[in-house]
């Protein structure tokens, strides 16, 4: 469920359907060269299709990547800079958060960069959605908050810096530690910079705490306390801050089923 901060919005539902579905769904589709390129270089972890209403003239792709070598995520570089027009324009910044630890492996430099998607029009990939894995659930000396709140300060893009305040205040109110950040790119801008933190101990409180004063996103944060003591078979995974390209604050809450 997506939330901002503009007065005039409403919450936006958007459903994730696991790998076999998207697959099914993929081979419907036929040829994309991208995915294509990925199956080929065996980088396919996991592919997930997203229906979203408001685009229905689109196909949107999200692709989990494993073998992160420094070989293939350069040939997947080279890929984007081939195919998508204005990859060029952001590249000197995607390549700069790839590089924030995710591993400690030689040879696996950009290897935080983990999850890609896209949307396309036709053949034409029109917004390309990067996302950086923060891997700091084993509380290893690096992979820590600490450690990426550090990067993201002196590395992130400037919209990444302007809502890691508010990040770190989330951390503090709801528990939780950093999961991941993403962008998306397009021709005009990047936009929906987004940071995540997983495993909320304190969701509905802390968030409200967080945003207090922000009438907007509180009484939408209280619509969806709502639904989710409704529906109990669900359960949050985490929440996302970030800000659009309008400037308004977001808030995305991911739940998943009961299993």
């Amino acid at each position: 469920m997506n939330i901002t901060s503009a007065a005039d919005s409403d919450i936006a539902f958007k459903i994730y359907y696991l790998n076999k579905y998207s697959e099914d769904q993929y081979k419907l589709y036929g040829d994309v060269p991208l995915i294509n390129f990925l199956y080929k270089k065996n980088m396919v972890n996991f592919l997930t299709m997203v229906h979203d209403k408001g685009n229905k003239k689109c196909t949107r792709f999200d692709i989990g990547l494993k073998h992160r070598n420094n070989e293939n995520m350069t040939e997947l570089f080279s890929w984007l800079e081939k195919h998508v027009s204005f990859f060029s324009k952001y590249k000197e910044e995607i390549l700069k958060m790839s590089r924030m630890k995710n591993s400690l492996s030689e040879g696996e430099d950009y290897a935080s960069l983990f999850f890609i998607g896209f949307v396309n029009e036709g053949t034409e990939i029109k917004t390309l959605k990067c996302h950086w894995l923060n891997k700091n659930r084993e509380n290893h000396p690096i992979f820590n908050d600490d450690y990426y709140i550090s990067f993201i300060k002196e590395n992130g893009a400037g919209k990444f810096q302007e809502i890691l305040p508010i990040v770190c205040k989330a951390l503090s109110n709801c528990g939780g530690h950093l999961w991941m950040e993403g962008s998306d790119y397009n021709k005009k801008n990047s936009e929906k910079h987004k940071i995540y933190i997983d495993y909320p101990e304190n969701l509905y409180d802390g968030l409200l705490a967080t945003f207090a004063g922000n009438t907007e996103l509180e009484k939408k944060i209280l619509l969806i306390k709502e639904w989710h003591y409704i529906h109990p078979e669900f359960y949050c995974d985490g929440f996302a801050i970030g800000k659009n390209s309008k400037d308004y604050v977001t808030l995305n809450v991911y739940f998943k089923l009961n299993t």
